[in-house]
């Protein structure tokens, strides 16, 4: 986690912004009393506004999203400077606006940050039947099932693998229970040299962040700043979170790198084509299989496409390059503010801490009172 740099590039409202962000930063290093010493809370949550604002000036060219994004957080990073009642010194009042400051960084920590990382539930690869279709007759019932207004994760999953050609996205490599069952598709990974891989459904937007369990104030805050940064977030309520253009297929340690912002897709000039982006990339490249490649192009594949034609469907959506976009600002503001890695430690914590008793540890509460802070917001696989 590094400190924010004590110039930056902006315009004079910006410039302003920033004097109050380093403030902050200023007094969570040096308060003696913070409460989350481990944890460091208040100097995240200061980092992630700060590189959010950073990483959206630096990204404001970007056709997918623009300076909508440093605009909307400028205007909320600046109301930080008003403190209604407050009175007494300067310092009491600095106090005050950096309470503020605090409260917001976390709020997006815990609320745009979440809804980009996702669980890394596994979803069947396909629908199970009790023969095996032919592999046209299959196409045409995944086709018929795409119109369906809400779709179940198997459909999606289905209707995924049609149109990214029954393969992980990144990597290339062919979805194994598809060639398993359809010897078409063994013969196409073989001819093309790909390896044959266990596929699942990955989200750009986090299925998990509208669980009914949480609290309405969570999704009345997280979908809000989807709103404010230029894509409708209605177009994900409820099982439409589960429309094509919200997902892709990708291999089971791609998933959970990419749930985990191990790596991400920067938009290049040409649309629907991306530099796949990872982070720590010696270590990690040691442990994945398959690599992924340096750039993608997402398309709809040529048969699929053809199939869609025959049987009068529309074709299936592309991922979003908004969504695509918003994840990758959120991927870079976690690293650079080490927010990810204050979420990763807090999860292994919560796995290793038992239940609270009386005689709890200072380490216990201080774990607690983070979790708190995060409002239990990431969901722990098995947990």
């Amino acid at each position: 986690m590094g400190p924010l740099p004590n110039i930056v590039p902006f315009d004079a409202d910006g410039v302003s912004a920033w004097q109050l962000l380093l403030r902050a930063e200023e007094a969570a290093i040096h308060d003696p009393e913070s409460g989350f010493a481990k944890y460091k809370d208040p100097l995240v949550g200061v980092r992630v506004l700060g590189f959010f604002l950073l990483d959206f000036w630096h990204h404001q060219k970007s056709r997918s999203i623009g300076l909508r994004p440093y605009k909307r957080l400028l205007l909320e990073v600046k109301s930080c400077y008003a403190v209604p009642g407050v009175t007494g010194s300067q310092d009491t009042i600095f106090a005050a606006q950096h309470d503020k400051v605090f409260k917001m960084g976390l709020d997006y920590r815990n609320h745009l940050m979440h809804i980009f990382r996702s669980d890394c539930g596994l979803l069947p690869t396909t629908s199970s039947h009790a023969s095996r279709p032919s592999f046209d007759r299959a196409r045409i019932e995944i086709i018929q099932r795409m119109s369906k207004a809400d779709k179940t994760k198997s459909d999606v999953k289905s209707a995924a693998l049609l149109r990214d050609g029954y393969k992980c996205l990144v990597s290339g490599a062919y979805d194994s229970r598809t060639c398993s069952r359809h010897s078409e598709m063994l013969n196409k990974a073989k001819q093309e040299g790909k390896p044959l891989i266990g596929t699942e459904c990955a989200h750009l937007f986090s299925e998990s962040a509208q669980d009914s369990n949480k609290s309405s104030d969570y999704a009345g805050t997280a979908l809000p700043m989807l709103n404010a940064f230029g894509y409708d977030s209605n177009k994900l309520l409820g099982r439409r979170v589960n429309r094509l253009s919200n997902v892709l297929t990708l291999s089971h340690d791609l998933h959970e790198a990419f749930d985990k912002f191990e790596f991400w897709l920067e938009e290049t000039n040409t649309p629907n084509t991306y530099e796949v982006v990872i982070h720590n990339s010696a270590e990690y490249l040691h442990s994945i299989t398959p690599l992924p490649a340096e750039r993608v192009t997402f398309t709809v594949d040529s048969d699929s496409a053809a199939a869609c034609e025959a049987n009068g469907a529309a074709l299936p959506e592309l991922p979003s390059p908004t969504l695509i976009a918003l994840r990758a600002a959120c991927a870079r503001v976690a690293h650079m503010s080490g927010a990810a890695e204050q979420i990763d430690h807090i999860l292994r914590d919560k796995e290793e801490t038992t239940v609270m008793s009386g005689g709890g540890s200072s380490a216990d509460a201080e774990l607690l009172t983070s979790l708190i802070n995060t409002r239990a917001g990431i969901h722990v696989q098995g947990g």
